[in-house]
């Protein structure tokens, strides 16, 4: 079995070790696993003239090559499991969306949430976007490798974190603004009827 973790680093998510390192190392035992009967000398034979070398017959050294179209259907079926791979990052991709913004969240949301609905609006989706993360696995097996979800749902929870931070902060500004507003409305209005 191989291991590997989703994560979420540099804005980006992918998989530790990397897919080309893990690919390298599925065919590494691929061929390490096709070397084995090459290996085999119970067969053998000596050659004459005492010298007492031993030989592999040539049944199990040929063994490769006589099944050239089963080790196809094998490297196929690697090729296989590495889109599959792909396909989990791909799975997950939507949920670090915010996370990729790095900065200027807090100006995205003082720019898009202008009334207080808005922001009741937003940490209502977030509520919920946090008990469905909740609901996520911590590993995914993929034929005979398991992914690790837990550095991806650590990510995934300080995004969330980060998200209702600068919800508050722009409910406080928003707040703030409205409060200025209000107070040079009262101003000038009383302005107006002291003449």
């Amino acid at each position: 079995h191989l291991r590997c973790e989703l994560e979420f680093r540099q804005h980006q998510l992918h998989l530790r070790p990397a897919l080309e390192e893990l690919r390298s190392e599925y065919y590494r035992e691929i061929k390490k696993f096709i070397g084995v009967p090459t290996a085999f000398k119970g067969l053998g034979y000596y050659e004459d003239g005492g010298a007492g070398k031993h030989k592999v017959l040539k049944v199990f050294r040929d063994l490769p090559d006589r099944n050239l179209s089963s080790l196809r259907v094998v490297y196929d079926r690697a090729s296989e499991l590495f889109l599959k791979l792909e396909g989990v990052v791909a799975k997950y991709r939507h949920w670090v969306a915010l996370g990729e913004l790095d900065e200027g969240l807090e100006e995205l949301i003082e720019e898009r949430l202008t009334e207080a609905a808005h922001y009741e609006a937003n940490f209502k989706a977030l509520k919920q976007r946090r008990r469905e993360a909740e609901k996520l696995p911590l590993t995914e097996k993929v034929d005979c490798v398991h992914v690790s979800l837990a550095p991806f749902k650590a990510a995934l929870e300080n995004q969330h974190q980060r998200l209702s931070d600068a919800l508050v902060h722009g409910a406080r500004r928003c707040a703030l603004n409205l409060q200025k507003s209000l107070e040079q409305f009262i101003d000038d209005s009383v302005a107006t009827l002291s003449k």
